[in-house]
């Protein structure tokens, strides 16, 4: 199954929380918990995306390019994907800091998993995750990231 990680934050203009208000069926909050609306209006979303979605459809046409967020492939429902991805909202800064960590924005995502060691990207992927997708200036328009036991396996 396709998923989509959407990073609400980028939504400057109201144009991702309208089509997921008429498009977006299923999608779940990545926060768990009573959130303020401030909070919830920029909150990551993961949605799913089966073949011919609407929402897919429009994330493809007006935001793929706009960095809305990341696609995942994997074979796990969505609240077991959630659950996953939920364990990497937060990191710990030298100083002890603790922040969000924004791995759905897909101007992070890559650089961060080209730096992870094959023990950190069998936490990443740890059998839930099969592929992560970010745009990408390719032909193709998107770079493919998986684990192949070893080591970063980038297509």
């Amino acid at each position: 199954m396709l998923f989509g990680v959407i990073d609400m934050a980028r939504d400057k203009n109201g144009r991702i929380a309208q089509a997921l208000a008429k498009h977006g069926e299923g999608a779940v909050c990545l926060f768990a918990g009573r959130l303020d609306d401030s909070v919830r209006r920029r909150a990551p979303y993961l949605i799913p995306l089966p073949a011919g979605s609407a929402f897919a459809q429009f994330w493809h046409e007006t935001g793929w390019q706009n960095d809305w967020g990341v696609l995942l492939s994997s074979d796990r429902t969505q609240e077991e994907v959630r659950r996953h991805l939920r364990q990497f909202l937060r990191a710990q800064l030298p100083d002890g800091r603790v922040v969000l960590f924004r791995f759905y924005d897909p101007r992070i995502l890559p650089t961060y998993l080209r730096s992870c060691t094959a023990a950190e990207l069998a936490t990443w992927f740890a059998g839930i995750v099969t592929v992560f997708r970010v745009p990408s200036n390719s032909p193709r328009r998107y770079t493919d990231f998986s684990f192949d036991g070893v080591g970063l396996v980038e297509r």
